[in-house]
């Protein structure tokens, strides 16, 4: 390099010119460093539970409350079963994606906010579960909520519903195997304990997962046909593709004890409306 005031040639390390003894000026070297990137905000989780508002709804009223029910696998109908090739033959379910399912079954008052009327005939009460209502009456509901705009709502499917009711227990129950009255009492309206009537929701035991209702107090529509004996041999949570009647499950406030079970299952035609028929909302996340 060259200094600046005499001209002469000067070693590259020099700080000061080794001639005429000036300061070497050296342009400052900046190094250009790849930025970091600004961290990304991690992918916004899914609420554990949220409140869908309806509008109308009583203050006072049972919410719309909707419950995270995570992806999994689980043993589908019942364990013990000796045939299997029947209505509750056992079935190793996987479960792809996580799903929002109701709380509650849907109640009266719910109902009457999205629909503006009460079809229930049996016993009429805000937070008692809506019943006499069909499977084409369900969907006719879901259509109307999701016009609304609040989020992909349906029926759940019956491998969904089980899976959520079981909440990873292999039992009869998720409370266990026992169904003395002392246990299934703290859990389920059924014939022994209902005085033929619905209850509101909410007044037994939840399950593990938060749910409420899932057996007794009314059957509650599924969106799948009916499949009257199930193949072990067979895995999936898909029904069949046609049939004539749809799946109900849970029970109800008519049903005795033995139909308490988590794998108890039953169908109706999608048009009938009897007095302990219901059902519990799903939705995507």
């Amino acid at each position: 390099m060259q200094c600046e005031k005499c001209r002469r040639t000067i070693p590259g390390d020099s700080r000061f010119c080794p001639y005429c003894g000036i300061l070497i000026q050296r342009e400052e070297r900046i190094e250009l460093r790849e930025e970091s990137p600004e961290p990304q905000d991690a992918p916004a989780s899914s609420p554990e539970s949220f409140l869908i508002d309806l509008p109308g709804l009583p203050e006072n009223a049972a919410p719309l409350q909707m419950i995270l029910v995570p992806e999994g696998r689980f043993l589908m109908g019942d364990v013990r079963a000796k045939n299997k090739f029947s209505a509750e033959a056992p079935r190793r379910v996987d479960i792809h994606h996580p799903f929002y399912m109701g709380k509650y079954p849907v109640t009266q008052a719910q109902w009457s906010c999205i629909m503006g009327k009460n079809p229930s005939r049996f016993a009429k009460n805000p937070d008692h579960p809506v019943e006499s209502v069909s499977w084409f009456d369900c969907r006719n509901l879901i259509a109307k909520l999701n016009e609304i705009g609040l989020g992909a709502f349906r029926l759940p499917t019956e491998a969904e519903w089980e899976y959520a009711c079981r909440a990873d227990a292999r039992t009869k129950n998720f409370w266990g195997d026992s169904l003395d009255p002392d246990d299934l009492d703290q859990y389920a309206w059924y014939a022994a304990n209902s005085g033929k009537t619905t209850h509101p929701v909410g007044c037994k035991q939840p399950n593990p997962w938060g749910f409420y209702d899932l057996q007794g107090n009314v059957w509650e529509w599924c969106e799948d046909w009916y499949e009257p004996a199930r193949s072990s041999l067979l895995s999936g949570a898909s029904g069949p593709r046609k049939g004539t009647v749809r799946v109900i499950r849970g029970g109800s406030f008519l049903v005795d004890a033995s139909m308490i079970r988590s794998y108890a299952r039953g169908f109706f035609s999608p048009s009938n409306r009897h007095d302990d028929l219901g059902l519990r909302l799903a939705r995507a996340v």
